[in-house]
């Protein structure tokens, strides 16, 4: 059957980082395996058109003014609104984070007449029940997440949370994050020294880059010590190290300042958001993930996508991506000494080895074209689900 499918992320296009990122992919994916597809999100900026379609994407924005508390109140408020208006417009609700959205979506299942599943973005202690738990009303946001049809898992970690918190084993399906393998691909010498000049980047370096949002979750100080590290312990004749960080957030000057406290100021480059972010894996030696959390790491996915040897610390999702051989790349969160070893491992003769088994790990179990196939298929089963529970409410009536 045909399936159309809401999908709601309240920060959504034109400002996006890699949850709304993949959000985006996911929805165009599914919408080329023949889902219709319609996005509802927030209206952050009144200069913002209230619908839109973005590369083929149908988006609706909803009224969300900048303003703590307020803002979410009037945001859900008009979220509920919607969905009781276009009840019978759609045949299931997908949420991204698991947050007040969710919740709200989750409660209204049976008025609106479909069900609702939610991706959790993260675990630990920036995941989405940590942050569940420190939220004003969090007792009454738990117990609407507790209503979801089904939990999207990106990790066991995360499936693990989740069950430990009661949500039923059997409501949580484990699907990863996808990727275009078409778009992140192995770089030729060529594309490689083009878009070394065209993002300034210096021709004959050996380039370590890092993607992702300038916030303390992303752990950018420890690979800026690491890197130090590597770059003092470097043999004299061998080919000078550069650091490169793509991506903006409240800590770029902290993080400009460490560099320069480091000695390594003159070799690293912030890149700030760049829109055609496979340039920067295709500028790049290598690439480290650094997070201190995370769910399953999109720029982590990319990097892989693309061929380069990976050094990343051992949170969510890292482990299903990296197993043998290439879990020897992998270092505790938060160890500068461990970072620096994953990334003297990634840059050795291994470098290639490790980048080759990479690519061909994605390109077998991570393309997006295999997750929306997943993700579909998870939607039809709840929907039969969702209508033979209704089915058999009625005639108890």
């Amino acid at each position: 059957m045909s399936i159309r499918a809401i999908v709601i992320c309240r920060q959504f296009l034109p400002v996006a980082n890699g949850t709304e990122r993949q959000a985006a992919a996911l929805a165009r994916e599914t919408m080329r395996q023949g889902a219709a597809v319609r996005v509802l999100s927030g209206r952050f900026d009144p200069k913002w058109p209230r619908s839109e379609a973005i590369g083929g994407l149908p988006v609706e924005r909803l009224p969300s003014p900048r303003i703590r508390l307020l803002g979410t109140w009037i945001y859900l408020r008009a979220l509920r609104s919607w969905l009781a208006r276009h009840a019978g417009d759609y045949d299931i609700v997908h949420v991204h984070f698991a947050k007040h959205s969710a919740a709200a979506a989750a409660r209204m299942r049976r008025r609106i007449g479909a069900p609702v599943v939610c991706k959790a973005a993260c675990a630990g202690e920036f995941g989405d029940l940590a942050a569940a738990g420190k939220t004003f009303g969090s007792r009454r946001l738990l117990d609407g997440l507790m209503r979801l049809d089904r939990l999207i898992a990106l990790s066991d970690e995360i499936a693990r949370e989740w069950r430990d918190a009661g949500f039923p084993a059997e409501r949580i399906a484990c699907i990863p994050n996808g990727v275009d393998t078409e778009r992140f691909r192995p770089a030729s010498a060529e594309e490689r020294s083009a878009a070394r000049l065209r993002l300034g980047l210096p021709k004959d370096a050996t380039v370590i880059l890092g993607v992702g949002r300038l916030s303390e979750q992303k752990g950018f100080g420890f690979l800026i010590d690491a890197v130090a590290d590597l770059a003092k312990s470097a043999a004299p004749r061998s080919a000078p190290l550069a650091l490169a960080i793509a991506g903006d957030g409240p800590l770029q000057e902290p993080l400009r300042a460490r560099a320069r406290e480091k000695g390594i100021g003159g070799q690293s480059f912030f890149l700030g958001r760049i829109e055609r972010i496979e340039e920067a894996y295709r500028a790049a030696d290598a690439f480290a993930l650094s997070s201190l959390a995370e769910g399953m790491s999109n720029a982590l996915l990319e990097a892989m996508a693309s061929g380069l040897p990976i050094a990343a610390t051992r949170v969510s999702g890292t482990r299903e991506l990296a197993p043998p051989p290439l879990d020897g790349a992998l270092a505790e969160p938060g160890s500068v000494p461990a970072l620096a070893a994953a990334l003297r491992h990634c840059l050795s003769e291994e470098g290639p080895r490790i980048g080759a088994s990479a690519r061909e790990r994605i390109a077998r179990e991570f393309s997006l074209q295999a997750v929306a196939a997943r993700t579909l298929e998870l939607y039809r089963e709840t929907i039969r689900e969702f209508r033979g529970e209704q089915t058999k409410a009625t005639a108890a009536v």
